[in-house]
């Protein structure tokens, strides 16, 4: 089983993007932190939930 995970983001004029994208084998914690550390690696700070 394949889990897919899609990372969207607000930019400043209001409209959503896509900012990231991973596949991987499950949902495991480990596929969660390599991916999060990947958009962290490409510059995205100040997350707000």
């Amino acid at each position: 089983m394949r889990a897919i995970i899609i990372a969207c983001a607000v930019n400043l004029d209001g409209r959503r993007e896509i900012i990231g994208m991973g596949i991987g084998k499950s949902e495991a914690k480990a596929f969660w932190l390599a991916f999060l550390l990947s958009l962290k690696e490409r510059g995205l700070e100040g997350v707000k939930l």
